[in-house]
């Protein structure tokens, strides 16, 4: 949106340069994305009279003008010929003329130039030379009543500097689409009274014309006002509202058209002009219909802009009883527009619901200024104050008379509006809490006083606050400390020290063991990897997986997303595939979430660890199980409560010599290795472990809280023991047995099992690492060597298990 600075200044009083001014409302009202001096380069452009326009003897499309203009020191005119190929010029025109020496907008500098043979002293300039619209059809045509000699600069008010408001901070305050609005917030600021016009709609309640307005939804348009004038005569505007018109980028064309620009600039409400005789008659001629309603199938509409837009279903129109006269909110239509024989008008200032406008808008291509406005949604009071201020414009300078009553058509929202004014309480410690500094009771209420709200005080530590119809944004109290710290100043605000007592946020369990999981593996030398909740047939083919056992998706991103994974291990086998021609042996895990079908909640989600080693291994198993087993103990569980144990389970297939992993003998996870086919298959030539840890069920289980044990002064005794057991011996009876046997056994560690053809077919041999220590006194080998005697004896009796000796 563009402000005019001088237009700013005849509304407020403020010594700001426009620069400052730009900085001031960044860091209070809304960005200012720069300036422009509407004066660069013109102080060699005037305001010359066209006496005779000729033929160029030498060129059929040139013409020679003969200009005049009063030279200040001999106090006599001054007479040029100025060579032009404009279509326009004409004997009587006022035009401006850049004298040699000017250097325009766009750079070029102006010189003496001989044109096919004929000098020409200067050049007639076009609008867009002087930057002052697009317009390059010809030149640009100043008003009868301009003075001759004047400066451009002077004439056209250019002696302005305009600011570039960026539109998207402005969104929620659309009372600041306009200059009225701007000069509010500059009063506010600078602790002035804006120069505001009175302005009231007079009560007529009859007139001798009528127009029938029916609105067919009146949430798409919940109020709309309307007044018809008579006695119009049309004409150029004065030339100080074709000025203001045209440095703010609209162009000027005829008084009535422009009041109603005019006042969007001003107060920013987007009126529109209907010719009263142009539309289609009902009994009489004095009575006359208006719908607004919503576009029929196929209806079209020639708008102003000269060309046809086809409507659509959704379309918010202005029609008459022959079809649409105007895109509601958006632009007027060509067959009932002001033109040089209009007489009798119908002004329409109205509140259209923003969506409607801004979905044709966008449809159309048409974003138009009153598009801008509408689409924010207006405060309620505008449509009521554009009225009046374009009705008193008409009379001024085009003078019309009201001729029928004022229609004011509202819904009951808008009733309700504007009868019952919003009121919010404010704790005036709120405010010091939020800002942080002691802004006091009497500048807050100065401050909100200033941007036009009501102020009541309730105490000295509370104010009732009414809110103005037109701050729909303000909705709650910390709106209102927004706007009290923006006008006090934030630069004014000196920064404080947070304060408060910071307590320490303590972890869950859950997140604890999920936590310490990761951490264990990645010690371990794992890379952690994150991969999709989906995956195709592909995956599910390779591992052998039945399509049964998933939940499919109804629009999946892609065909090889389209189930919902039951296992980590698909992708991370993919993984692996990736990455063994680069690394050759390394291991990776995931942590995520697994989804099977469920009949009670439609989806079971459970939280898995899974992971694969490749490396060239032969006792894989025994890396695995000793990494298995360091996860769990860092996990709170004590590898005395860790068991594996041979089993089988479909979903594995693809695994061979497949090992449960219990704790407290329930099942939490499974081990193995991949199946030799398939690795032929993949063409995988190292080991191939992998693991699964069902981490809900690890959640259940009992996990005793860690609790500190000091380290003993005296040195251990270390000894292995090697057994001979059964094949179904479990081992961690055994481990449990040996701890629990003495208390000077304070560790023990499976560290070897060994299967042979001499040792025979159905046993094992297994190696335990044993640590002895004692708290109060420093070991000898034979108090030792008896708890160990004593232990021999007993897991013979327990579990058959002979001591081998070497």
């Amino acid at each position: 949106m563009k402000l005019s600075y001088q237009w700013l200044k005849k509304l407020v009083k403020f010594n700001e340069s426009p620069e400052n001014l730009a900085k001031l409302l960044t860091t209070r009202v809304a960005q200012v994305e720069g300036t422009v001096s509407l004066n660069k380069n013109l102080d060699r452009i005037i305001a010359v009279k066209i006496v005779e326009v000729k033929p160029h003897p030498n060129a059929d499309k040139l013409k020679i003008a003969t200009i005049i203009f009063p030279d200040k020191k001999t106090r006599q005119d001054q007479r040029l010929e100025i060579v032009c190929g404009a279509p326009n010029i004409k004997s009587g025109q006022i035009v401006p003329l850049a004298l040699p020496g000017a250097r325009l907008p766009n750079g070029a500098e102006i010189k003496e130039a001989v044109i096919r043979g004929v000098k020409s002293i200067g050049m007639l300039c076009a609008e867009d030379e002087l930057c002052l619209g697009d317009d390059h059809t010809g030149i640009l045509v100043l008003p009868e009543k301009s003075r001759v000699g004047e400066p451009i600069t002077k004439l056209l008010e250019l002696d302005d500097t305009i600011l570039d408001v960026e539109n998207k901070s402005l969104t929620h305050r659309p009372d600041l689409f306009s200059v009225e609005g701007f000069a509010k917030e500059i009063a506010a600021i600078k602790g002035q009274q804006i120069k505001e016009i009175p302005l009231k709609l007079p009560k007529t309640k009859s007139g001798l014309l009528k127009v029938n307005i029916k609105i067919s939804n009146d949430k798409l348009c919940p109020r709309y006002m309307a007044v018809i004038m008579d006695s119009i005569k049309i004409g150029p505007s004065p030339l100080w509202l074709q000025n203001r018109l045209r440095n703010l980028g609209i162009k000027p064309i005829n008084n009535v058209v422009d009041i109603t620009n005019y006042v969007l600039l001003e107060r920013g409400q987007p009126l529109h002009a209907f010719d009263f005789d142009k539309l289609d008659k009902v009994s009489s001629e004095k009575n006359k219909n208006i719908f607004v309603r919503l576009a029929k199938k196929s209806e079209r509409i020639l708008a102003l802009d000269a060309k046809t837009y086809e409507c659509q279903e959704g379309d918010l129109v202005i029609a008459d009883n022959r079809g649409p006269i105007a895109l509601a909110g958006i632009i007027g239509g060509q067959y009932s527009a002001i033109d040089s024989k209009t007489k009798t008008v119908i002004i329409e200032s109205a509140l259209f619901e923003p969506a409607a406008i801004r979905r044709t808008s966008w449809r159309t291509g048409l974003r138009t200024e009153a598009v801008l406005r509408f689409e924010k949604g207006l405060p309620v009071t505008f449509s009521e104050q554009g009225l009046a201020r374009a009705v008193e414009l008409i009379e001024e300078l085009a003078g019309g008379k009201i001729v029928s009553q004022i229609y004011d058509l509202r819904s009951v929202k808008i009733s309700n509006l504007i009868k019952n004014k919003k009121i919010i309480a404010l704790d005036v410690k709120r405010v010091h809490d939020l800002v942080g500094a002691p802004i006091n009771l009497t500048k807050i209420i100065s401050i909100l006083k200033s941007l036009g709200f009501g102020v009541k005080k309730i105490s000295q530590k509370k104010i009732s606050v009414s809110v103005p119809l037109y701050r729909p944004d303000v909705e709650q109290p910390e709106d209102l400390i927004e706007d009290i710290v923006r006008i006090y100043g934030l630069d004014d605000l000196m920064p404080q020290p947070l304060t408060g007592q910071i307590t320490p946020v303590s972890y869950n369990d859950d997140f604890k063991l999920e936590q310490n999981i990761k951490l264990t593996l990645v010690a371990s030398g794992f890379d952690e990897t994150y991969n999709y909740s989906f995956y195709g047939d592909r995956l599910i083919n390779q591992l052998k997986l039945k399509i049964e056992d998933h939940l499919s998706l109804a629009n999946p991103l892609s065909p090889q997303l389209k189930y919902l994974r039951i296992s980590l291990i698909p992708y991370l086998l993919e993984n692996a595939l990736k990455n063994i021609p680069i690394f050759g042996q390394f291991r990776i895990f995931e942590v995520g979430k697994i989804y099977q079908p469920d009949q009670e909640m439609l989806v079971k989600e459970e939280k898995y660890c899974s992971g694969i080693i490749i490396e060239k291994n032969k006792k894989l198993f025994y890396s695995i199980k000793s990494i298995i087993e360091t996860v769990l103990s860092k996990a709170g569980f004590g590898t005395e409560r860790i068991s594996f144990q041979v089993g089988k389970n479909h979903q594995y297939q693809y695994l061979k010599n497949i090992i449960g992993i219990f704790v407290d003998k329930k099942l939490i996870g499974v081990t193995g290795e991949l199946d030799d086919a398939l690795k032929n298959s993949l063409k995988i030539n190292s080991g191939a472990g992998l693991f699964e840890i069902n981490i809900e069920n690890l959640k259940v289980i009992e996990r005793p809280t860690p609790m500190f044990k000091t380290i003993s002064n005296y040195p251990p005794i270390l000894r292995d023991l090697s057994f001979i057991v059964a094949r179904s011996t479990v081992l961690a009876d055994l481990l449990k047995t040996i701890k629990d046997f003495h208390p000077l056994i304070s560790g023990v560690e499976a560290f070897d099992v060994f299967e042979s053809d001499k040792l025979g077919a159905d046993v094992l041999n297994v190696a335990f690492h044993l640590t002895f220590q004692s708290f109060e006194r420093t070991l000898n080998s034979q108090e030792i060597d008896k708890v160990i005697n004593d232990l021999v004896k007993l897991l013979f009796d327990k579990f058959n298990a002979k001591l081998r000796n070497f």
